[in-house]
């Protein structure tokens, strides 16, 4: 068994006692941050990764340390890891779970970024469709304001008496035209 994972084991053990008091978030997130760009290289390595995560997820239980992990820009750490899709992905999920069970301001922070990320393109599209539909919205009121009420229920009152498929069609759809503006 190689020295690093020998490391990771013993750490683990610590953490369950006291390295949370020792600002043991930051530490965690040091020695993860490492691979938000590069997978690990070897098995003891990978192994090792998944004990940093681990470590990570065990420090997340208690409140204070969420805290500490949301002012050490934590949450934006994993964003970072799991947009880059390198193999710790998944152990990045799972460390914002932790981070986030509990913690609403984890949550808001996560959301916030997603907004952020890609030079703001999803507040772009957001912009984007609230033109489209406001213009929808104008366009259908003034089409409403067009159509008379009364004539209408003309209509529907005096369908059966329309003479000729044609005229018939024609206030159906009107009709249709009304409701479907409603």
């Amino acid at each position: 068994m190689n020295l690093l994972v020998i490391e990771n084991n013993v750490l683990g053990s610590l953490l369950q006692n006291r390295l949370g008091q020792m600002n043991g978030v930051d530490v965690g997130l040091q020695a993860v941050a490492m691979y938000k760009l590069r997978d690990a290289r070897s098995l003891d390595e990978k192994e090792m990764v998944e004990n940093l995560f681990d470590c990570l997820c065990c420090l997340l239980m208690p409140l204070e340390n969420k805290e500490s992990f949301l002012k050490a820009e934590g949450v934006e750490l994993m964003i970072v890891i799991m947009n880059q899709k390198k193999l710790c992905y998944g152990s990045a999920i799972r460390a914002l779970d932790f981070a986030m069970t509990n913690y609403p301001p984890a949550s808001e922070v996560s959301r916030m970024w997603s907004f952020v990320e890609n030079e703001y393109e999803k507040i772009d599209r957001l912009m984007e469709l609230y033109m489209r539909y406001s213009n929808r919205v104008k366009e259908e009121s003034e089409r409403m304001n067009d159509l008379e009420l009364d004539d209408l229920e003309e209509y529907h009152d005096n369908i059966g008496d329309l003479d000729g498929l044609n005229e018939k069609e024609k206030a159906q759809a009107k009709i249709q035209r009304f409701i479907t503006a409603l």
